[in-house]
């Protein structure tokens, strides 16, 4: 009887208070899962990187304007010197002889003194050059194509910067649905113990009722499937408790034991679809962002057919082997004007302009499925509400029930098979009622995902 009693106790104690806990916040430990989550996911910082680059290809534009200063320096050696014709070198050496004539008055036609030489006439250019120059270049006027393109990759990053945060809401719903998972297999694991416990004292009672004869072996097969079958479905929590906590792990980037640790629970969530604000979805704001970023891309495109203006400047280093044509220095300003290139800016904005239309058409078809969604969720939740409410009437009788036979188990009106049966059917309500519950969770997740407020749950 002793025995007995202690064993009521035992299993009376891990009967839970079961009263509503109204919430709108999710558990301090769960929100912590999530940010490690959503700071070790590999996909999303692949994502930020191609964030990055974006941002890069913007600053690259303005690059454009900055101007370019380059110095070059070469030498080259030609197979012989550059010089005049032999008509115009004597030409020139006969001019110069009349010149010095004239200066030392020596008649037109005499020939000129032995001491006097003629200078020889030089190369027009040695065939050993060497030359080295300073050269500046710069972007004054781009016909408005780099402003456009940087509107284009503006929106662009935006796009994927929204889609990001699409991808961040799938990734905490997976991670809060894997954490009330592992709550749901706790309770069910709570239920199994109790069952074993009922099933090991029909045994006893069984293997006693059979010694007078009140039983027979068929009796104890039963019960010893019954056990069997016990043993799989504790496996099978088990293996699935294992493979959730080694997904939960990867995606985390904590360690089994540490998630172990963790209480797992579920709270009602309580939310009043009717004070729920809808806020426009992630995935319509990249869309949209998409849809822009296409238009200034086929604007872009159209500015090739506008004129282009750029300064450039050239300063010589050295002057030694520059010819009698080349210039010390020179700056100027140049036009470019692609009047008709053979259509292919033309198509290239074509072509950017169904990409356009193809983004629309695709706001239009998520718009709708969004629609249908938030029809679904607000559906399924509101049903599960009421299912709550008939489960929780359930665990209600399930205890007076068992209050009553416990009171009758004390008074010796009913066997502890009995008072047992009654904490087992308590504890399978129980059960229930942690799988609707569950069930109330996940859709109150879809809710606030279908009305682009689950993100905020998380801030909260």
């Amino acid at each position: 009887m002793h025995r007995n009693i202690r064993l009521i106790l035992i299993l009376g104690l891990s009967i839970i208070n079961w009263e509503f806990i109204y919430a709108q916040k999710l558990n301090p430990e769960l929100v912590e899962l999530i940010n490690n989550g959503v700071n070790k996911s590999h996909e999303k910082k692949i994502n930020l990187f191609a964030i990055q680059q974006v941002q890069l290809d913007k600053k690259r534009l303005w690059e454009n304007y900055i101007p370019e200063l380059s110095l070059t320096a070469s030498y080259s050696r030609l197979n012989d010197d550059i010089i005049l014709d032999d008509n115009l070198e004597k030409l020139l050496m006969g001019t110069q002889a009349l010149l010095i004539k004239e200066a030392y008055g020596i008649p037109f036609n005499a020939v000129l003194p032995p001491q006097i030489h003629l200078n020889p006439i030089p190369p027009i250019q040695d065939k050993d050059i060497l030359k080295s120059s300073l050269d500046l270049q710069s972007l004054i006027f781009s016909g408005f194509k780099i402003k456009t393109a940087y509107k284009s990759l503006d929106h662009k990053q935006k796009a994927m910067e929204y889609l990001q945060l699409s991808k961040d809401e799938n990734l905490v719903r997976e991670i809060i649905q894997k954490y009330y998972q592992l709550a749901l297999l706790s309770s069910t694991n709570d239920v199994l113990n109790t069952t074993e416990e009922f099933l090991d004292k029909q045994s006893e009672y069984v293997v006693k009722a059979k010694k007078n004869g009140l039983a027979i072996n068929v009796d104890l097969q039963k019960i010893a499937l019954a056990q069997q079958k016990l043993e799989i479905k504790k496996f099978e929590v088990k293996e699935k408790k294992q493979l959730l906590l080694s997904a939960l792990s990867q995606e985390t980037g904590l360690s089994v034991e540490e998630l172990k640790k963790l209480n797992y629970n579920i709270h009602f969530f309580a939310l009043r679809t009717s004070k729920i604000n809808n806020a426009e979805r992630n995935e319509l704001k990249a869309l949209k962002e998409k849809i822009k970023a296409y238009d200034y891309k086929k604007k872009m495109e159209l500015t090739s057919y506008m004129p282009k203006i750029m300064a450039k400047a050239h300063y010589e280093l050295l002057e030694d082997d520059l010819t009698m044509l080349d210039p010390k220095w020179y700056i100027g300003v140049g036009l470019k004007w692609n009047v008709f290139d053979g259509f292919k800016a033309y198509n290239r904005a074509k072509k950017s302009q169904l990409e356009k239309e193809k983004a629309l058409e695709k706001f239009k078809q998520v718009k709708e499925m969004i629609s249908l969604e938030k029809q679904q969720a607000k559906y399924k939740y509101e049903t599960s509400i009421k299912k709550i409410d008939l489960i929780n009437q359930q665990v209600k009788l399930a205890r007076y029930t068992y209050d009553l036979t416990k009171k009758q188990y004390l008074n010796g009106l009913v066997s502890i098979t009995d008072l047992l049966k009654s904490i087992t059917d308590l504890e399978k309500a129980k059960l229930k009622y942690q799988q609707e519950l569950y069930e109330e969770n996940i859709n109150a997740i879809n809710y606030l995902k279908s009305n682009g407020n689950l993100l905020k749950l998380i801030k909260n």
